[in-house]
């Protein structure tokens, strides 16, 4: 008994183990050093993760677990660089299941960190380890690097710099790996781009040291003019040194610029708790901090994170993101990193448990991880480094960091928002300098500073006075008047009421980036050009080149010329190039000309070659459905020849021919099947003829439907898509007749191109001097462009106009022809009732944009907006409020240019192809039926009938034949003498006077058509008695 009770213990305990290492063998151990975990929400999000692990990538039965080190109490051994903290961590994971790590965060703690993972072979993913040394595979052969290398964001860093033109810049770094990594890279590119480095120094990792140090750095800089200040520490030591710089004064409103690097992207880096002389505490916070941090992709796994922080109301009133914040993010990707590499890992070893993974192996699988992370793709390059080098350029406002722009290793920086500062004089002169508003009091406002736009008017682009007062509150809301603006900077017609489709743009886009600005029309109402005596530019162009504007904001065509000189936005408008004439200067030049009378007028809707096709088509498609009722089982004639009735009517008329008159009257009740027959033959022969489905294809194509119609589903298919053919074909020749009636109503001009005004010489034609259309007839290489370019130089002062609204005026008046952009000359013929005409001129397309000085930070913030805006549609809605009036003129005239273009059979092809793809799916139909009539004809029973498929297809094969050669193409049968017919007829009626008047009549008709030679089968069902001759003699 007791030997019974200890087997039974020990195969229970066999067991037991067994199952426990069944579980441990699918069990994946990821340790997270470092982690930043902290309350009850990060777990609860952490917990989230696991779960979709295990149940989304891994497969089932594999589970991962995580450890997270050192625990809370530990902590400080992460911040010991010697590596006895390390050390201890490192030991405690000796005695677990352990298949990755994850951390710690710094570049000298994962290197201290990487022996034991070589040690241990198992992958070494670093969250934040952005030291370029770590690339070295053959020192680091199991690392997996989740940021790109500082060398990446330090360009960032300096592309910030010269886009806002600065020459100069601090930099406060860490006294460990990761702060000499941020440092070397800042001074390199600093010294390759010619920036001056004013301040370098390392802070001590130690809040007892750093303290005193970020004291004396902030007095040395204070002692300097206000510069940029890059910043690369770690979290406490640079929240600790922002605190002491806004106490110092040292902030944006005083052109003081901070840079953060992504080690300091977190909302308690913004948050400023100072006392004030009175004693009271002050909390406020840091505002206008420029930062970076690798981009976040937004995968579905964040949207499935936001969802569960939304339904179960962990933290309510706060940003998912920034509660969970960009480090645990980082820990996550390592987590999903090493459950991707897992399964990638696990699907080529079968089998294999998850202690015995090799490290190499499965750090080889993650690299080849193919998926989606909380902060960015997890793509790697085969070094280990993630292939990510995209980051978000980030503003802080109202305490949060909100985005204003992005950087990209390919297309490098692109910002939508702006940091605007008083930069002083003493700075390049590209550089803009945007003075703030002053307040009431004179002071500086705190506000956002004015830029300075220039513009022409050009309505309905840009209007003198506000069209429409519910517009003009949002004009003007960012629009900054003469009494907000310095003296030095005021300038006259600042004051001056505008709208219209640039100013709202311009207003639009000053919401979204955040500036003011002043608007104002060019003094000499010039878009503007090259003067080659003065050697200088005028107009608009001229205004944002000498630096009078930081932008032109307007109509300006886009033009090489104009592009050396100043930078260009993203196009708002693309459009081409027209002039407009009055009608009555070219009634006084040439008369009207009016369509002629013609008899043939109906024939002009189509050209000739489309009604051939129309006619060809018609035939073609008549004869296939005369072909198609010949020869299909179900057709008209086909049911009948090639079906048992043809056979039953052989036989019935083969053994009427040979009865005796004596046997008429016995047979008597057979005469009306045969007759019967006789019937239905003469209605196969006759339903679906060739005359008869030539006239009902042409019926069709009217619209009407004559008695017969094709019976077979081959040709009811092709019918039918003939019938929307002729839908088509009828309704383009009654919408081009109804047009060609219409313009025969109308006087009808023949200018319709540039070449008809070039060739004459009685109206004179121009555009504006030191226009963008001046320049594209003169750099154009078209020769009708040349020609025009040539007639205004002959004599500038007679064709050439100083605004659009003289040459409109010039228009208006008499015999002028003005060149110019087709939506202002569109708009000013719909003005006039469409007493002026636009006529395309065939070349010069031209795009307007704003206009910048060069190299100017307020370009791309405009070109990025546009695009915004164009996306949006709010671009839409600028076109329907001042374009509306366009369409009448442009309308009648695109018709009417149609008028006189008759359809060709290219522009109808497509209607012949759809009927010829019938035709052929016809033939398909047709062999079909004949698979199935065949299948009907089987009949196992019946004697007489087929007993296979082939078998049957073969006597209808035979069938066809035999009609093909009998009725198809018949033969002339030999002319019976007419004597001899007299007196056969009458022997025969002697014998057969017994007989019905209407029996005797039938047999005259046949007889007679015998004698007419129309039909040869009617007189073979018939025997004549001939006098001597033998009686079982068969008939000659």
């Amino acid at each position: 008994m007791l030997w019974r009770i200890l087997t039974g213990f020990v195969l229970l305990s066999a067991i037991i183990k067994a199952e426990i290492d069944s579980n441990e063998s699918k069990t994946i151990g990821v340790a997270l050093v470092g982690a930043p975990v902290n309350g009850n929400k990060t777990i609860q999000a952490l917990d989230l993760v696991l779960s979709f692990v295990n149940n989304i990538i891994l497969s089932e039965g594999w589970k991962m677990e995580v450890r997270l080190l050192p625990s809370e109490n530990d902590n400080y051994l992460l911040q010991d660089v010697t590596g006895s903290g390390l050390y201890r961590i490192a030991t405690n994971m000796d005695n677990l299941n352990i298949q990755a790590i994850v951390g710690p965060g710094s570049s000298t703690s994962s290197k201290l960190m990487h022996p034991y993972a070589v040690k241990k072979d198992v992958p070494h993913v670093l969250p934040f380890a952005t030291d370029p040394a770590l690339r070295q595979t053959k020192r680091f052969p199991l690392m997996v690097r989740l940021s790109p290398p500082d060398t990446y964001q330090t360009q960032a860093v300096l592309d910030i710099l010269q886009f806002y033109g600065w020459e100069c810049l601090s930099i406060i770094t860490t006294d460990n790996d990761y702060g000499f990594g941020v440092e070397d890279a800042l001074m390199t590119l600093a010294m390759n781009r010619r920036i001056k480095l004013e301040v370098v120094t390392r802070l001590k990792t130690e809040r007892s040291y750093f303290v005193e140090e970020i004291t004396q750095v902030l007095n040395q800089l204070r002692d300097l003019k206000a510069h940029p200040i890059a910043v690369a520490t770690n979290e406490d030591s640079g929240a600790y040194l922002l605190q002491e710089a806004f106490q110092r004064g040292l902030v944006v409103s005083k052109n003081w610029v901070w840079i953060l690097l992504d080690g300091l992207i977190a909302p308690d880096v913004l948050k400023v708790e100072y006392t004030t002389s009175n004693g009271d505490l002050q909390k406020t916070n840091f505002d206008g901090l420029i930062g970076t941090r690798p981009a976040a992709s937004g995968g579905n796994l964040l949207r499935d994170l936001k969802s569960f922080w939304d339904d179960r109301n962990i933290g309510p009133n706060s940003d998912f993101q920034n509660e969970l914040g960009l480090g645990l993010e980082k820990y996550i990707d390592g987590m999903l990193s090493v459950a991707h590499g897992v399964e990638g890992y696990r699907s080529k070893h079968q089998g294999l448990p998850a202690k015995e993974f090799d490290g190499l192996q499965l750090r080889n699988a993650i690299l080849r991880a193919n998926a989606s992370g909380l902060t960015s793709p997890l793509l790697f390059d085969p070094d280990g480094k993630i292939n990510s080098t995209n980051y978000d350029i980030l503003l802080s406002k109202s305490g949060k960091w909100t985005e204003m722009g992005d950087w990209k290793s390919v297309t490098k920086l692109n910002m939508s928002s702006l940091l605007f500062l008083n930069f002083s004089k003493s700075l390049r002169a590209s550089r803009m300098n945007t003075p703030r508003p002053r307040q009431a009091n004179g002071e500086e406002s705190s506000d956002v500073p004015i830029v300075h736009v220039v513009t022409i008017l050009e309505p309905p682009f840009v209007m003198l006075g506000s069209q429409n007062t519910s517009y003009k509150g949002e004009i003007l809301s960012n629009r900054v008047y003469t009494d907000s603006v310095p003296l030095g900077d005021r300038k006259p017609g600042m004051d001056v009421e505008l709208s219209g489709y640039c100013v709202d743009m311009l207003q639009k886009i000053s919401e979204n980036a955040g500036l003011r600005y002043t608007l104002r029309l060019v003094e000499d109402s010039k878009y503007g050009g090259y003067d080659s005596d003065s050697g200088l530019w005028n107009g608009i162009i001229g205004d944002v080149k000498r630096g009078k504007s930081h932008a032109a904001v307007a109509p300006i065509t886009v033009t090489a010329e104009r592009a050396a000189v100043v930078d260009f936005s993203t196009a708002f408008v693309d459009i081409g190039l027209k002039y407009i004439i009055n009608a009555s200067a070219i009634a006084n030049l040439t008369s009207h000309v009016k369509a002629e009378p013609s008899a043939f007028g109906f024939l002009l809707p189509f050209q000739n070659s489309l009604y051939l096709a129309i006619a060809i088509c018609v035939l073609c498609l008549a004869s296939f459905l005369n072909l198609l009722s010949r020869l299909s089982p179900y057709g008209a004639r086909g049911h009948f020849y090639l079906g048992p009735r043809a056979d039953k009517f052989r036989r019935k008329t083969s053994s009427y021919s040979n009865l005796s008159a004596s046997e008429w009257n016995v047979k008597s009740n057979r005469k009306d099947e045969v007759k019967k027959l006789r019937e239905e033959k003469e209605n196969a022969d006759t339903r679906m003829g060739m005359s008869n489905v030539l006239f009902f294809v042409w019926a069709s194509l009217f619209w009407q439907t004559p008695e017969t119609v094709p019976r077979a589903p081959s040709a009811r298919i092709l019918t039918a898509v003939w019938y929307l053919s002729a839908v088509v074909f009828v309704a383009s020749y009654t919408a081009n007749m109804v047009a060609f009636v219409a313009s025969n109503q109308m006087d009808i001009t023949a200018w319709d191109s540039v070449s008809d005004l070039v060739s004459q010489t009685k109206i004179d034609y121009g555009t504006v001097s030191d226009s963008s259309v001046e320049f594209i007839f003169k750099s154009s290489g078209v020769k009708v462009a040349t020609s025009i370019y040539n007639y205004l130089q002959s004599d500038p002062d007679r064709f050439m106009v100083s605004s659009t609204d003289k040459g409109m005026e010039r228009v208006g008046n008499g015999s002028y022809a003005f060149f110019w952009d087709s939506l202002v000359l569109d708009l000013e013929a719909s003005k006039s009732n469409c007493q002026l005409r636009t006529v395309n001129v065939g070349f010069g397309g031209v795009a307007y944009a704003a206009a910048f000085t060069k190299n100017s930070p307020l370009k791309p913030v405009f070109s990025r907006n546009i695009l915004r805006l164009k996306e949006s549609g709010y671009m839409t809605v600028l076109w329907e409020r001042y374009f509306s009036e366009l369409g009448e003129c442009i309308r009648q005239t695109t018709a009417n240019d149609a008028n006189y273009k008759r359809l060709q059979f290219e522009e109808l092809a497509g209607v012949f192809y759809f009927v010829a793809l019938a035709m052929g799916t016809g033939f398909v139909l047709l062999l079909m039926e004949w698979v199935l009539a065949g299948i009907q004809d089987v009949n196992s029973r019946d004697v007489s009938a087929p007993k296979s498929l082939r078998e049957a297809i073969r006597i209808r094969l035979n069938r066809v034949q035999q009609d093909i050669s009998q009725n198809w193409f018949p033969r002339k049968q030999p002319k019976i003498p007419s004597k001899f017919l007299d007196e056969s007829i009458l022997s025969f009626r002697r014998n057969t006077n017994h007989f019905s008047e209407m029996q005797a009549n039938d047999i005259n008709d046949s007889v007679g058509q015998v004698t007419d030679g129309h039909s040869t089968q009617r007189i073979s069902s018939i025997r004549f008695k001939i006098p001597g001759e033998a009686e079982d003699q068969p008939p000659s």
